[in-house]
């Protein structure tokens, strides 16, 4: 009997992608100051930014693969 593989291409670069998705809110963090002299806010506008983006990212992305799901691919 054949083993299924679990961590086919596909899986394993799924798996890079979300993790790099991820952690991109923990890079912005660490230039933060930068960034908010750079557009000229306050630093609490600018991390209120970066949080609102990692919660629509967090709740938007399981209703997007649902919908998307929905669709013929191709």
């Amino acid at each position: 009997m054949n083993k299924p593989v679990i961590f086919s291409l596909p899986v394993i670069i799924l798996f890079l992608l979300s993790f790099l998705l991820g952690t991109s809110e923990f890079v912005v963090v660490g230039i933060l100051p930068e960034i908010a002299d750079g557009l000229e806010v306050s630093l609490s506008i600018a991390g209120t930014s970066v949080s609102a983006f990692a919660f629509a990212y967090a709740i938007g992305t399981p209703f997007f693969s649902a919908y998307a799901g929905q669709h013929e691919r191709r």
